[in-house]
């Protein structure tokens, strides 16, 4: 038995753990998932070449050994997992089937990856987020073998071409790693092209390192080991390292896969919780990450004693899958796998039908389920005016559209909401009031995007469209223009550059003389609030228990800045302390058409209190 594997193991899933429990001191610990997946590719590469040289290998049969590896436990956590959800918390049974159903398909980074809803629930509010590693092992589980047996190994010759082979591999492999880091970030985190040099890099060891023990001494091993597992600790637990994206991965791989090679042999592999780590690492993994994101769903995890809760907890059901689920299964038959499979599929897939799942819970948890499915992807389309004068990279909004929506009229006064998507949520409100005094209101509100003409965008094609209203849009209309009124979410700016960005645009609009009136920093909540509201009623969790801090030091210090008389508060309103009569925010910071329009009075009294 390899202990270097299962103390590295044991290493990972704990720096996994940890890091998403968000201790301090690994800063770095989502390398762990690294580590896996070099361990992964050298077990994988043993078992393939090893059959073979036994010429016993057959690849339907390991393509069974690998499910039966990692379904039970994984068909296990989900269905455990949906039903304590449906107990606990209804109102997340259907995104929990949404992402379900892409884990046991193993598509699950694919789908993370293709997710470009601007409204897409939070990466942190997935309780399923983390089988995107599970998706990409098992898309390397199924065309691995088939790379190998390609080569036919059985000789020296064939040995070598094949290490020729998988080292070009790895190396295409780390190049569009590096790449796609720049251009293409979720691409390099979730998609197997640019993490199969990961595999590749163990695969690399298996072949090369059987011999390795009968040429080098143990004291040498045990030198090279100690110092590659020492490096190894630094890296995950110095925040500092590492500055330059990617460079960190590489060295975890490297020094992986130097450990792997060497098999140096401590004692402390043999320790007794290194190996009971080391064991149930892979059901420890599946189970502590629901937990986590339960935990953030009932108030928070920020006390230490909720942080140890989780991890004993978690561990605990992490041994008790290891136990029950995952020992039994060299005993499991191919038919009670592909039946235990089946129905965890249909399970998931009938939590995906938001008709079915609204059918079997109470009225209130229905009716929320409902609204938390339906706004964002229908009522939202006409409250922000998505490829119309709202532009998303789902729905973009061109130069075109722009010069053909934003049409000025000379009998009137014209307003210009400009901003991005939180001055968009308020787009019906204030067009409502426009039309009460007789306002032509023109919207130009565009997905992350400030509203200034310094401003950057992550989306090409808003930065290109904001550009033109600065730069040729007011220049060329600004005498007909009576007012601007603009809003963003001013927190997800550093102080520094609120202030920049907003110092550059009353410049701007001073130098035309045109008014500007800014609505202001909205609150966000950890969850959506819908549920917020279902947990207050529930549990009795008060809603400030869910609020983000930072969104309120950010809103004081909007109403201290310079524009601070021209700044509408409108942070945690009193009009909403006990909203029966409808849901303020769909999500955890956009308001709903009710949210908006309970403002009236206020955006009234700021903005159109001008008009005679």
């Amino acid at each position: 038995m390899r202990y270097d594997i299962v103390f590295l193991r044991c290493i990972a899933v704990l720096s996994v753990v940890l890091y998403h429990l968000r201790v301090p001191l690994f800063a770095n610990g989502y390398l762990g998932v690294d580590i896996f997946f070099v361990v992964s590719g050298f077990l994988i590469s043993q078992i393939i070449l090893e059959k073979q040289k036994q010429k016993r290998f057959k690849i339907t049969q390991f393509y069974i050994q690998r499910a039966k590896r990692i379904i039970p436990p994984l068909a296990t956590m989900l269905v455990a997992t949906l039903l304590l959800i449906y107990i606990l918390i209804p109102l997340k049974v259907y995104d929990f089937a949404r992402f379900g159903f892409s884990s046991i398909l193993f598509l699950s980074n694919a789908y993370y990856h293709s997710i470009q809803d601007y409204f897409a629930p939070s990466a942190q509010l997935n309780f399923l987020l983390h089988t995107w590693t599970l998706s990409l092992e098992w898309q390397f589980y199924l065309l691995y073998p088939l790379l190998i047996i390609s080569f036919q190994p059985g000789g020296r010759k064939s040995t070598f071409r094949t290490l020729k082979i998988l080292s070009v591999l790895m190396l295409l492999s780390f190049v569009i790693y590096m790449l796609s880091n720049h251009i293409a970030p979720r691409f390099a985190y979730y998609m197997l092209p640019a993490r199969a040099w990961e595999f590749f890099a163990g695969g690399i060891i298996s072949i090369t390192g059987s011999e390795v023990p009968k040429r080098l001494s143990l004291k040498f091993r045990q030198w090279g080991g100690a110092i590659a597992i020492i490096s190894l600790m630094i890296i995950i637990l110095s925040k500092d390292l590492a500055a330059v994206r990617g460079i960190n991965v590489l060295l975890t791989v490297a020094l992986t896969s130097l450990v792997l090679w060497l098999e140096p042999n401590f004692s402390l592999f043999r320790h007794r919780l290194s190996k009971f780590f080391g064991n149930i690492s892979y059901s420890w993994y599946l189970w502590h990450w629901p937990l986590i994101v339960l935990g953030i769903y009932f108030g928070g995890i920020n006390e230490w004693w909720i942080k140890l809760a989780i991890f004993l907890i978690s561990l605990i059901l992490g041994w008790t899958s290891w136990h029950y689920v995952e020992i039994k299964r060299t005993s499991l038959k191919v038919g009670p796998l592909a039946l235990c499979y089946a129905i965890t599929l249909s399970v998931l897939f009938l939590g995906t039908k938001i008709i079915f799942v609204a059918q079997i819970m109470t009225p209130m948890s229905s009716s929320l389920t409902r609204f938390m499915h339906y706004y964002p992807r229908v009522e939202a389309h006409g409250q922000f005016g998505f490829g119309e004068t709202h532009s998303t990279r789902a729905y973009p909004v061109t130069v075109d559209d722009l010069k053909r929506n934003a049409r000025l009229v000379d009998s009137s006064k014209n307003y210009l909401l400009l901003g991005d998507c939180h001055a968009g949520m308020f787009a019906r409100t204030i067009e409502e009031l426009s039309k009460e005094y007789a306002v032509n209101l023109i919207q130009v509100t565009l997905d992350d995007t400030f509203p200034a003409p310094s401003a950057n965008s992550s989306f090409n094609g808003n930065y290109d469209l904001m550009s033109y209203v600065f730069d040729s849009y007011i220049p060329n209309h600004y005498q007909k223009i009576d007012k601007v009124i603009l809003s963003a979410n001013y927190a997800g700016y550093s102080k520094d550059e609120v202030a920049k960005l907003i110092t550059d645009t009353e410049k701007y609009f001073a130098r035309y003389q045109i008014p500007t009136v800014y609505i202001g920093q909205t609150e966000a909540y950890n969850v959506e609030y819908p549920v917020v509201w279902y947990m207050k009623r529930e549990y009795d969790i008060p809603g400030h228990r869910f609020l983000r801090n930072n969104r309120t030091l950010v809103n004081e210090t909007m109403k201290k800045s310079s524009i601070s008389k021209k700044y509408v508060d409108v942070y945690c309103s009193d009009i909403y302390k006990d909203d029966q009569q409808g849901i303020y925010m769909y999500d955890t910071d956009h308001f709903s058409i009710f949210g908006t329009d309970g403002y009236k009075p206020l955006l009234r009294e700021t903005i159109f209190n001008t008009i005679k």
